[in-house]
């Protein structure tokens, strides 16, 4: 098992986020653009989809699932933190997942070509302030 790694080392390394971010929204865009020549736009944006989940490991699917879960339990906040690092998913994670990965489909399918290079980009490039946006969401949820 690997060791945990310490606040101030992703602290350091945080300004590479943009770049990162940069990096896979242009070789998602570039794979959505190439394949939309071949494939249907629905085809080619759930490939897109796909293959932008791949390459950042599902964590942000995974994040979602569990604050879904963590957000409809009923209890206090120990106990939706409990519900978070269980790891089996509840019902309410089943329908937030199936959503948001066919609404993303849907969306990506919709927008083709130049337009889905850049808003991939864009999306991606802006996923530190998401996480910023996530981190609020989760403190909130447990100050209620």
């Amino acid at each position: 098992m690997e060791a945990m790694i310490s606040i101030e080392v992703v602290s350091k390394y945080f300004f590479l986020c943009p770049l990162v971010g940069l990096v896979i929204g242009s070789v998602v865009g570039a794979l959505g653009f190439a394949s939309n020549i071949f494939l249907p736009d629905l085809i080619s944006g759930f490939l897109v989809l796909a293959s932008l989940q791949v390459l950042t490991g599902f964590h942000h699917l995974d994040g979602l699932l569990d604050l879904s879960d963590a957000a409809m339990v009923r209890g206090d906040s120990k106990r939706r933190l409990e519900v978070m690092h269980d790891m089996y998913t509840g019902a309410a994670a089943v329908g937030a997942g199936v959503i948001v990965l066919a609404v993303t489909g849907l969306a990506f399918g919709y927008f083709s070509g130049l337009i889905a290079i850049a808003a991939y980009t864009l999306r991606n490039s802006a996923s530190c302030s998401t996480m910023g946006v996530m981190l609020r969401l989760l403190f909130l949820l447990y100050a209620i």
